[in-house]
């Protein structure tokens, strides 16, 4: 992969990172809006971001590793971010977070994982009743 960026893509926001649960490092006094990325074990909460943010290409997700913790990625663009991502495992009760410190929640699922979401599914005690 060449270090030169495409002359159709635009260069990836600069972004640093913190991991780790509690507040998220700041190195600057910039007000941030947060995003909380969850959804099923492998569903591809990483590879979105990664995509996304850091001109990563789709094939070169399959390689990345397993989020095993909370990891929280700060994005300077027009609108300061602050995105976490979230192992599979991760619940609204395991969060160590309000909900209500996030603009957005993005629930991820792979649509080819049969039979996977029912398990252990994070928004299960927030929208919808037990899966039966």
């Amino acid at each position: 992969m060449s270090n030169t960026p495409s002359s159709s893509r635009p260069l990836p926001p600069r972004h640093a990172t913190s991991e780790g649960f509690g507040k998220a490092r700041q190195t600057d006094d910039v007000i941030r809006t947060k995003i909380l990325l969850l959804g099923m074990r492998r569903s591809g909460k990483t590879s979105i971001r990664q995509v996304l943010f850091n001109d990563l290409s789709p094939r070169e997700t399959l390689y990345l590793e397993t989020t095993t913790h909370l990891t929280k990625h700060t994005f300077d663009t027009v609108i300061p971010l602050e995105i976490w991502d979230c192992p599979g495992d991760t619940t609204l009760d395991t969060l160590d977070a309000p909900l209500t410190q996030f603009a957005t929640m993005i629930f991820v699922i792979d649509i080819q994982a049969h039979g996977r979401l029912c398990t252990r599914c994070p928004l299960r005690s927030c929208v919808a009743p037990p899966c039966p």
